[in-house]
């Protein structure tokens, strides 16, 4: 009896440990939510845990900004088939969700360190993120509340500046001389009596002649 029940515990155990590691070499799912049209890149469904450590990354590394686990839109693990060029790859990530204009955030985890940084994409459009990896392993998309519009202190200052142009008018003025009239140039001389003299002289001039004929 000893030895039967030794002998079903000890497949029982064999069995579990088979189960185990049929679980750890399962092959990753791709996501369906999320896909990605750049090459030798692949994008899979991210296990519970890896959402769950996405989740607290957002409250650490992005809760200044108001962002909360309720943000996330998506939680994937990307791989890159192949060694990443240096100064990163490029890397377009298709989903719902997310349209131009959208404050979008990814955080990566580190593979070397593990800890979770702050990318901000290249490129947001309707229904992609476009961000540069310089090495790859799960990957949050984020979306934070609208940023505040940046207030250009310029702008806040009106300054009116009134130009005032003084115009000299310079008016000149011509006198224009009627036809006929001429201008007066000097004193007026007495005309009628230099008139009588010159009848005078006339006068004795012609009785001086009359004299001499007669």
């Amino acid at each position: 009896m000893r030895k039967t029940v030794a002998g079903l515990l000890t497949m029982v155990m064999v069995l579990a440990m088979g189960m185990t590691a049929f679980a750890a070499e399962s092959p990753k799912t791709e996501s369906n939510e999320v896909t990605s049209p750049t090459k030798n890149v692949t994008v899979y469904t991210a296990p519970k845990q890896t959402v769950e450590a996405a989740e607290a990354a957002v409250a650490t590394e992005l809760g200044a900004a108001g962002a909360k686990a309720e943000d996330i839109v998506a939680v994937v693990d990307v791989t890159y088939d192949g060694k990443i060029p240096e100064g990163g790859v490029q890397i377009t990530l298709n989903l719902a969700g997310v349209k131009k204009g959208d404050n979008i955030v990814l955080l990566h985890q580190r593979k070397d360190n593990g800890k979770w940084e702050r990318i901000t994409p290249d490129v947001v459009g309707d229904g992609y993120v476009m961000a540069t990896f310089t090495n790859l392993s799960p990957v949050a998309v984020v979306k934070l509340p609208p940023a505040a519009p940046k207030q250009d202190e310029d702008s806040n200052q009106t300054a009116t500046t009134t130009t005032t142009t003084k115009t000299t008018t310079t008016t000149n003025v011509v006198r224009s001389t009627t036809p006929g009239t001429s201008p007066r140039t000097g004193a007026e001389l007495p005309i009628l009596p230099v008139l009588a003299l010159i009848c005078v002289a006339g006068i004795a001039v012609c009785g001086s002649k009359v004299k001499f004929n007669a």
